[in-house]
């Protein structure tokens, strides 16, 4: 699905809340993850951006392999408009050090893709190339 129009959409989307980040924006960067109603989830959301914004100097973000996932389905999505979610998978760079993440995004009754949240990624490096 590289070539597709939400491939393309999610990449614009990721890319433009890591430079967030890394400006240090911090009210664009969190604004998915504020309500009225305070949760602990998201302050645990707010927490991982927060703290990213925090070492953005020592930082090097990278948007790796996005899957698309049909939440009716048990498997990746098998056309990109019918795709429901994705996980995109962030490549965190500290120097000699990486650190993966997953961004999750979603959207519903074919609007456009949001994003959800982050999530620390338990795959080796080898599974994202």
């Amino acid at each position: 699905h590289s070539a597709s129009n939400e491939v393309a959409s999610i990449t614009s989307i990721v890319k433009k809340h890591l430079n967030n980040i890394e400006n240090k924006n911090t009210k664009e960067a969190i604004k998915y993850w504020t309500a009225k109603e305070d949760t602990e989830y998201l302050a645990a959301q707010r927490k991982i951006v927060e703290e990213l914004i925090d070492r953005a100097d020592e930082l090097t973000f990278e948007v790796g392999e996005i899957d698309l996932w049909s939440m009716s389905d048990p498997h990746r999505a098998e056309s990109p408009d019918r795709a429901t979610h994705a996980k995109v998978k962030i490549l965190i760079n500290d120097g000699n050090k990486t650190t993966k993440y997953k961004l999750i995004l979603s959207r519903q009754y074919k609007q456009q893709f949001e994003i959800g949240s982050w999530n620390t990624d338990p795959l080796s490096i080898s599974q994202l190339y």
